[in-house]
């Protein structure tokens, strides 16, 4: 290449910095640098995983570029989760909120650094964005909407300084949750909603049907009543060795499939060297593949599902359904009584028994 030709290139750009930067260092400049480097180590090792490379760490900010847009969208929203989870523990005046954008343009790369309006766009958006929030372009949306587990919300053309057209914007939803450990079967924090992103593939099935249904891997039954991280982790190896042998299992794939909803949910996905989203989508997948036979463990999904919708009486109902499948199971009885608790608890009264209504 010609010493003065210029290099570019397409690139999904983020941009990140801190919210109130200024004031944290007015208040506390060595504990706010302390905290600096160790939320920018975090944000660094995320990067990395989702194949990311840092451009720029001036000051409180960082600048990535990556070569798949879906990488910088998914690695946005879990560097947010890392980094909740560090604040949570802090005061409130003392938390330290990145905000983040992403654009997807063309770039002009010089060494290890990239410029042009593709970087100045990153840039504005991150500006738009709340603490602990992201905003993206429209070409991001564009390239994520069918491909990531999570929800948009439009903000409109916005004009940005030194951006001579306006650019659409869209900012990334996350599911207001409790900071407190959430009930079984009931995500919290900053998710999204997880029926939105398991129910598309799993409301093909008839839920109303309840076919004869033959319990296999009692002993896995046995380790997941245990209900604790480790046991979840040790289900799912043992079903993947299941799966290895019998890889149309339609009761290895509907079991997976609820390991992996129930281990997000509860926020157990370390174990699994699992994301939020990851796991999800993963679960989706085992879903559709466990189609073909009807089992308890694809209908307690079902019930959970339905119960976020506060559709209560179908998920009591199915709830029920499942438990006519297995009448023994402590795991089925356990989903039963704590749906029931659910709906005797929300505003109304709703049928749990049939032909009548709760009192």
């Amino acid at each position: 290449m010609a010493p003065d030709q210029v290099k570019r290139k397409l690139a999904a750009i983020l941009s990140a910095d801190v919210k109130g930067y200024s004031r944290l260092m007015g208040e506390d400049e060595e504990w706010t640098l302390r905290t600096l480097n160790a939320h920018k180590g975090a944000m660094a090792g995320l990067l990395r995983q989702h194949h990311g490379r840092i451009v720029g760490t001036a000051g409180d900010s960082i600048l990535a570029e990556f070569a798949s847009v879906v990488d910088a969208v998914q690695c946005a929203v879990e560097i947010q989760q890392a980094l909740k989870a560090k604040n949570d523990v802090l005061p409130e005046t003392r938390r330290m909120e990145f905000r983040i954008g992403i654009n997807l343009g063309d770039v002009i790369e010089e060494g290890d650094t990239i410029y042009g309006d593709g970087v100045n766009i990153a840039a504005r958006l991150e500006g738009l964005a709340e603490g602990g929030g992201i905003c993206v372009s429209r070409p991001v949306y564009d390239q994520v909407k069918n491909k990531v587990a999570m929800q948009f919300e439009y903000l409109g053309a916005k004009s940005l300084k030194n951006i001579s057209e306006p650019v659409r914007v869209y900012k990334v939803l996350f599911e207001n949750g409790s900071k407190t450990a959430s009930n079984r079967g009931f995500p919290s924090g900053p998710k999204p909603p997880a029926d939105k992103i398991i129910s598309k593939e799993y409301s093909k099935k008839d839920l109303t049907k309840r076919p004869k249904f033959q319990e296999t891997f009692p002993e896995i039954r046995q380790i997941l009543l245990q209900y604790t991280p480790e046991a979840f982790a040790k289900a799912a190896s043992l079903l993947k060795e299941e799966l290895g042998k019998k890889p149309g299992d339609p009761s290895a794939h509907s079991m997976t499939a609820y390991i992996l909803w129930e281990t997000a949910n509860q926020g157990w996905l370390k174990n699994l060297g699992l994301g939020y989203f990851e796991s999800l989508l993963k679960a989706r997948r085992y879903l559709k593949e466990s189609q073909e036979e009807a089992s308890p463990w694809s209908h307690i999904i079902g019930s959970e599902i339905r119960l976020k919708r506060r559709d209560f009486s179908s998920a009591v109902k199915l709830a029920r359904e499942t438990l006519e499948m297995n009448p023994a199971d402590p795991l089925i009885l356990s989903w039963l009584a704590l749906c029931s608790d659910h709906v005797r608890s929300a505003p109304g009264s709703y049928p749990l028994r049939p032909g009548g209504r709760q009192k």
